[in-house]
């Protein structure tokens, strides 16, 4: 995994992936359209990988699995000057699969969160979602705090600002800060075919 980041800088420029569309949306989230080459491929490799559960103390993340491919972290530094990606893996959501949570902040694993849905044909409702608090217009926090996150679940306490719409080889960055979650409560598909991201902090 390490010498595969020591890569030359011109099989980056040979490599990497190019992204043709840009949207901005308020708080820093930002999306990129076409970011990989041949996502098909890409799709076909992350599928080839072991996808396991996780443990992190009491919480269990169901069906992860390790990202060695340089690409997108690269191409994620490269467009981010002021990023350092330092952890990537793959997710499946498969439908009614058991989520420690629904809201939450990404505070703990860093400052930004990179998704890249890897679905070709998602559902039109599929995506990721940002709240804030109606109580107190927070869209996110810093916190990473048992408190703050039992508030999580606390579902009337939340409203939606903005839903960005799955869309194959659709990267979306934005502050680790912020309150979001996937659009989708109980995720979708089975198999190859349930929900598949790239994450990457």
């Amino acid at each position: 995994v390490e010498t595969s980041w020591q890569k030359g800088l011109t099989w980056w420029d040979r490599q990497r992936p190019k992204s043709r569309t840009v949207h901005r949306h308020p708080h820093g989230v930002t999306i990129h359209d076409g970011v990989l080459a041949d996502p098909e491929a890409y799709r076909a490799m992350a599928l080839a990988q072991r996808f396991q559960a996780v443990h992190d103390g009491v919480v269990t993340f169901q069906r992860m699995a390790p990202c060695a491919d340089p690409a997108l972290p690269m191409w994620i530094a490269r467009t981010y000057p002021t990023l350092t990606p330092t952890l990537s893996f793959f997710r499946q959501g498969a439908l009614d699969q058991p989520e420690p949570h629904f809201i939450h902040t990404d505070a703990s694993m860093g400052t930004w969160t990179g998704l890249l849905y890897l679905t070709p044909d998602p559902p039109a409702d599929d995506g990721t979602s940002f709240w804030r608090k109606r109580m107190t217009g927070a869209v996110g926090s810093l916190e990473a705090t048992a408190t703050e996150a039992a508030s999580w679940f606390e579902k009337a306490a939340w409203s939606h600002w903005l839903t960005v719409h799955a869309k194959f080889n659709r990267l979306v960055v934005f502050p680790a800060e912020l309150y979001h979650s996937r659009a989708i409560e109980r995720n979708y598909g089975q198999g190859d075919e349930a929900r598949l991201l790239q994450i990457v902090f």
